[in-house]
């Protein structure tokens, strides 16, 4: 019986999730945050959302490949 393969977390993907959390917990707060650190959360937003999608892109490639 084989086990499955487990990803061993890297620690790009540990800081990236680090910062999804944060970006998070900054757009929900329920209070004033200064609409800089506001715009600078969604650009990091953005960026992390984009770095996912060229992650699974690759992925998919790899896995074509097999």
């Amino acid at each position: 019986m084989e086990e499955p393969e487990v990803k061993k977390k890297s620690i790009f993907q540990k800081v990236k999730n680090g910062l999804n959390v944060a970006v998070q917990v900054l757009l929900a707060v329920p209070v004033k945050l200064p609409s800089v650190l506001l715009d600078g959360a969604r650009y990091v937003a953005m960026l992390l959302g984009l770095l996912d999608a060229l992650e699974e892109e690759e992925e998919e490639k790899e896995d074509g490949n097999d």
